[in-house]
């Protein structure tokens, strides 16, 4: 099992900061419209979008933190761990990992159809949803292998992202957990979360430089290179890609 030793302190935090500011002028400076790409086209648009979004939403985190507002970063941090592994997922993956999420996000629309049926949702006239094609029973498999959150990051030997992963969800979802960040020790409540946290900062540069890496090794010549080194630096550590543990899983061929 990988291992990543990770000590949640303001000094990581100021480096994961640093690191996140590097990347995100990387990505202002690169000319992804023009960039000679090694993956195909669809491939690398999704998965460029979605790096572009991690590196945005890390962005956010740390206005958060420079605004107080640390613990509240919890969801984007859970989102970014998240699209971080399934992207280098589907760069491993390639045309049909691109056709499985389009399947994943075609049942979501099916159900979200059902739902304002139930509903009876009053739709604006201009509102136009097209039923959505009916599914592939050959991509149910891919579907399964990066839509199951858990079991991704266990063929990906990337437990221990899952383990941040389930401690952002206690705070995401309604919970005790989420509760108790603004109940103070004598048990009153209090304006601002009891403890100031890290970890959110911390875990958002690391997946960052890892999405980085997946990013830059599908564009010919390898042009974010020298901003990874450089946000490794900052960061204090090198963060390595996660590597399948079974070249046989589904979307690991």
């Amino acid at each position: 099992m990988t291992t990543i030793e990770v000590r949640d302190d303001e000094e990581i935090a100021r480096g994961a900061e640093r690191a996140i500011d590097i990347l995100a002028g990387a990505l202002d400076a690169l000319a992804l419209e023009g960039s000679a790409r090694v993956a195909s086209g669809r491939v690398f648009t999704t998965v460029g979008a979605w790096w572009i979004g991690m590196t945005r939403s890390a962005q956010a985190i740390v206005l958060l933190r420079q605004s107080g507002l640390a613990h509240e970063a919890a969801p984007i941090a859970r989102t970014i761990l998240q699209h971080g592994l399934v992207l280098q997922w589907l760069a491993d993956t390639g045309e049909q990992g691109v056709d499985a999420v389009a399947q994943y996000g075609y049942d979501n629309l099916r159900k979200l159809l059902r739902t304002l049926e139930e509903a009876n949702w009053p739709m604006p006239p201009e509102a136009v949803i097209e039923e959505p094609p009916a599914p592939a029973p050959e991509l149910a498999p891919l579907v399964r292998s990066f839509a199951n959150f858990a079991q991704l990051c266990i063929n990906y030997d990337a437990q221990q992202l899952y383990v941040p992963f389930r401690l952002l969800s206690a705070l995401v979802h309604p919970t005790l957990e989420s509760a108790m960040a603004y109940v103070a020790d004598a048990g009153g409540l209090v304006s601002r979360a009891v403890a100031p946290t890290h970890s959110h900062v911390i875990q958002a540069g690391m997946c960052l430089i890892q999405a980085g890496q997946t990013v830059s090794s599908l564009i010919a010549g390898d042009p974010l290179r020298t901003a990874l080194v450089a946000a490794e630096a900052a960061l204090g550590m090198e963060v390595a890609p996660w590597q399948p543990t079974c070249r046989n899983q589904p979307g690991t061929s």
